[in-house]
């Protein structure tokens, strides 16, 4: 049984830049997440760590395509510095109107030059070094923009990251792929 957002640790979904960000030669991207995607996956969560690229209106969906640019989440979408919801001033007392947050997520872009650690991946498969990395499209909050080794097969699948340290243990008890990301779309 999944346990509840609101009573989930702040370790559980994350992306860490252990090399490489920030300095002034990162790349990332901020932009919204589609909201119809968004919508569709269960729990309407996208996680900090998963697997995004950019559909035609240039806003944010899960997982990687054949000519895409693949980028990981910094934030969760329902992050109080992404969405602030204070209420309904019309029903809610004591609501309060967020000034700050924009909804929109920031992403590093697989063309930065730096390492990666994400929990957002196949834990339950073996990771090496130099195995190349994929993330499928979707709305299936298991799978869409989960990296997996699995159907990474360069030229043939869209390859968004090679393994470098492989599945670790981090500070915070959770398992993180460490990797780093690569740009090879499918011709």
């Amino acid at each position: 049984m999944a346990v509840p957002r609101h009573l989930q640790q702040m370790t559980v979904h994350t992306l860490e830049a252990p090399k490489g960000w920030p300095s002034p030669y990162a790349v990332d991207f901020t932009t919204v997440f589609d909201a119809t995607q968004l919508g569709a996956i269960t729990g309407g969560v996208a996680y900090a760590g998963r697997t995004v690229h950019l559909n035609s209106s240039g806003n944010y969906e899960f997982g990687v395509t054949n000519r895409s640019m693949a980028m990981w989440l910094f934030q969760n979408s329902d992050d109080p510095d992404v969405e602030n919801n204070g209420g309904d001033p019309a029903t809610d007392v004591g609501c309060w109107q967020a000034i700050a947050p924009t909804g929109q997520l920031t992403a590093l872009v697989a063309a930065g030059a730096y390492e990666l650690a994400t929990t957002e991946f196949n834990a339950a498969l073996g990771y090496f070094p130099n195995e190349t990395l994929t993330a499928a499209t979707g709305t299936t909050l298991a799978t869409a923009g989960v990296l997996t080794n699995a159907a990474a097969v360069p030229y043939t699948n869209p390859v968004c990251g090679v393994v470098s340290r492989g599945k670790q243990l981090n500070a915070h008890g959770m398992y993180e792929l460490w990797f780093w990301p690569v740009y090879l779309p499918v011709a």
